[in-house]
Order: C-alpha cells, then structure tokens, then sequence
C-alpha cells in the first residue's frame, strides 16, 4: 500500500508531465491545423487549441495550490504521438491527410482524458 508521501510524490509528478503534454499540444496545434484541408477539421483542431491554452492555465492553478514549482516533465507517450504529426505533410492533401490527424487527434485525447481521470 502507497503512502501519502508516495501517492503525493505519484501526483506531482502526472501533474508535471500534463503541464508538459498541454504545452507540448499547444505548440503542436497551430501547424496541424494549417495542415488540415477540411474546414471543419481546421475549426475543431484551433477549437482544441482553446481547450488547451485553458487547461494550461487550470494546471498552473494547481501547481499554485499545493505550492510546487511549474515544471514539466517530458511524456513519452504524448512524444510518440506527437511525432507522427511531423510527416502530415508527406501524406497526400486532402481526405488522407484529414484522416491521418484525424486519428493523431483522437489518440492524443484519448490521452488526455485517462490521464487527466488518473489524477482526478
């Protein structure tokens, strides 16, 4: 059985590698959104950026209120996921290349909701 100093240890730590994730997307967003050709899918992705840029915020207010340091920590996962979408522009504009973020896309969420429940 974890201690408290363990599962405290445990959160701060989840908690800097989200910091890092969300700041890791926000940087991400904007060249995947340039990258869509659907407009509906550029409007989704910079919806997203939205999200992000709050969630962002949200995570400095509770670093603010257990009194740790702002700090991310890199996330292999997110890393991965996010490399895929450096050769978006390789892949062929149009239904492909939408699909391609499309998939990126939800497998970052994917992310970012079991992580953000693992630390609820």
């Amino acid at each position: 059985m974890p201690t408290p100093t363990e599962i405290r240890a445990d959160f701060e730590e989840r908690l800097k590698q989200m910091y890092w994730c969300e700041k890791a997307l926000a940087e991400s967003l904007p060249s995947m959104a340039k990258l869509a050709t659907s407009y509906e899918l550029t409007t989704a992705i910079l919806a997203h950026l939205a999200v992000t840029e709050n969630q962002i915020i949200r995570l400095i207010h509770v670093f603010d209120a257990i009194g740790e340091r702002i700090i991310g920590h890199r996330c292999e996962s997110v890393e991965k996921i996010l490399s895929t979408s450096r050769s978006f522009e390789l892949v062929e504009t149009g239904y492909f290349r939408d699909t391609e973020i499309i998939n990126c896309s939800q497998k970052l969420m994917q992310y970012e909701i079991s992580s953000y429940a693992e630390l609820h």
